[in-house]
């Protein structure tokens, strides 16, 4: 297939390595990072410690924030980006033409995610007039920063002044969110909607007499979630078993008290909250204007399980997604997971259940089960139903904002329950640094840390044959630099075959040079492409690298041993002297 001329981006220009850009913005926050300590030791020495492990917190969010908005530059364009951007356009020409425009529910299968995020940028470039999928990154990093924000309002119900800071460093230093965080319009959104969602669920069972103005920010927060995925139902699944447990932790249950007439006030603020938080969801969502009831419910009844099968690689064999092991989910959960993660993880679970055990009635009780919840429900129900889900944890990305607030709870709870104060610090400390470690791993992988896979299987070095890595081809970008370089030093356009259907094909197309003529391939697609062409350009998948295996590999693009996508020189190179 010849792609048109206007899909057709320009070449990019040269810049720093990347590797070397992240260090320096590592740099930058260590020497932030030693003048906060200062700061923190004369706050300590006022007996304001708290007030300095938040804004130590904050810290972590601004610096990791700058990280993905130094290094916007570097991350390549991702399968979905294309087909997400056009809803984006069509849900925006919707809302701008009154309405009569309702060519957006119609377009793929798309009506069944609520568009806010994707008209949000969409209006941005089309106001700016800038690159698209610059401002989609910019604005998906953003939701990034949103989410990191997210657990540290979460982390500050607990009252444990170290949670704040441990629970947002974990989760910025979980490679699979890190590199998410700047591409991933459809997963990181929701996840840091899901995470506010949280806060305010956490925060209105936590108040002593919550008010009016409680119930209806909860319904908006809840709302916004369900605006851009249905699965946030498990919102209002939380807040009620939630609330069932501050229930019976003020012994209302026991007493018999549930018929009193205050319950009857809350069953109405519950109610208005509800129809606060549907109203909220149904406003920005055209598919949901048709039938307000039944289509969200729809929705939802497809985001249990997708309809699509894809084949997938796991535990070395190609596997139909809808014919994985219940194990899937909880085992690509445990080796994209930082093992020093892993093992506070379990020491938190370990700190939560103290915590339960000894005053199950207090307020960290309340937050220790809302968190445990958080985390295990989604993933106890995936391997309880086996639907038909994909990509490793891509779609459960909103439960490791709670990971990360276990794992931080470990450090925090050492913290609060050591005697000593130099056990106190060495436990804080010793957390820290098993925070910290995969900052080797977010810099050797850059751009691809959402490929990281931990030491249980030997590193994305060994997982590479055996799980997916750069399943959005993001790659595309660094290979089409590479061919570039080439068909500046030619004489004559380079013709370029690509692995790509007419979906990812932009993630190599955008940044093809003004001397590359580039073609589409995809098996069993009919579509003709060139015989003769100077090299293929093949992602690590649906073994499209062992098509034209007589072709000889000329580069390969990769980190830590992994090969994420290969080059083969084509014959009409090799007749040309190429």
């Amino acid at each position: 297939m010849r792609l048109p001329s206007g899909v057709r981006g320009s070449a990019p220009l040269l810049s720093p390595p990347p590797t070397l850009r992240i260090l320096l913005i590592i740099g930058r926050g260590s020497l932030y990072y030693v003048a906060l300590g200062v700061i923190m030791v004369w706050i300590w020495d006022k007996s304001r410690r708290e007030r300095g492990l938040l804004l130590a917190a904050w810290g972590v969010v601004v610096v990791v924030g700058i990280g993905w908005l130094v290094t916007i530059g570097d991350y390549g364009i991702t399968w979905d980006e294309r087909v997400q951007s056009i809803y984006g356009e069509l849900a925006l020409k919707y809302f701008a033409t009154g309405g009569r425009e309702g060519e957006v529910n119609d377009f793929l299968n798309l009506r069944f995610y609520g568009p806010p995020f994707e008209m949000l940028t969409a209006l941005a470039y089309s106001v700016t007039g800038w690159d698209k999928f610059l401002v989609r990154h910019v604005f998906s990093a953003l939701a990034g920063v949103a989410a990191l924000a997210g657990v540290v309002m979460y982390a500050r119900l607990w009252r444990l002044g170290w949670l704040p800071l441990l629970s947002v460093l974990a989760l910025a230093m979980l490679p699979r969110f890190y590199g998410h965080a700047p591409f991933n319009s459809k997963d990181i959104p929701f996840a840091a909607a899901f995470t506010w969602g949280m806060v305010a669920i956490g925060w209105l069972l936590t108040r002593e007499r919550p008010r009016w103005r409680d119930f209806l920010v909860c319904g908006v927060a809840v709302g916004g979630a369900l605006a851009l995925r249905m699965g946030a139902l498990l919102l209002p699944a939380f807040l009620v078993a939630g609330g069932c447990f501050r229930l019976a932790q003020d012994g209302r249950l026991a007493r018999g008290q549930w018929r009193v007439p205050g319950l009857r006030r809350l069953a109405v603020q519950v109610v208005a909250m509800g129809l606060v938080a549907w109203v909220v969801m149904v406003l920005p969502w055209p598919w949901a204007h048709e039938n307000p009831i039944v289509h969200p419910w729809q929705a939802f009844r497809l985001s249990t399980g997708f309809s699509s099968a894809y084949m997938v690689m796991f535990g070395g064999s190609p596997i139909l997604s809808s014919e994985l092991p219940r194990h899937y989910l909880p085992w690509m959960l445990g080796i994209t997971t930082p093992v020093a993660h892993l093992v506070l993880l379990i020491g938190g679970v370990v700190g939560a259940l103290v915590v339960l055990r000894r005053d199950w009635r207090s307020r960290q009780a309340l937050l220790v089960a809302l968190t445990v919840l958080w985390l295990c429900f989604p993933i106890g129900y995936v391997m309880l139903t086996r639907p038909n889900i994909y990509d490793g944890i891509r779609h459960f990305l909103f439960v490791l904002p709670a990971l990360a607030v276990l794992a931080g709870a470990a450090g925090a709870l050492s913290a609060e329950g050591l005697g000593k104060r130099w056990a106190r610090w060495a436990a804080v400390s010793l957390t820290v640094v098993a925070l910290i470690l995969p900052v080797v791993s977010l810099v050797r992988l850059h751009p691809y840390q959402m490929t990281y896979y931990n030491a249980l299987v030997g590193g994305v070095r060994g997982a590479w044959r055996s799980y997916e890595t750069d399943y959005w081809s993001s790659s595309y970008k660094e290979a089409m630099g590479w061919i570039n370089a080439q068909a500046a030093e030619s004489e004559a356009p380079l013709r370029v075959l690509v692995a790509a259907n007419r979906n990812n094909v932009v993630t190599a197309s955008h940044f093809a040079g003004a001397g590359v003529e580039l073609h589409s391939f995809w098996p069993g697609s009919g579509e003709e492409y060139p015989e003769g062409f100077d090299y293929y350009v093949a992602l690590n998948r649906y073994n499209l690298p062992g098509y034209f295996a007589e072709l000889p590999v000329v580069h390969t693009i990769g980190r830590e041993g992994a090969v994420f996508t290969l080059i083969r020189r084509g014959q009409r190179a090799d007749s040309q002297g190429r």
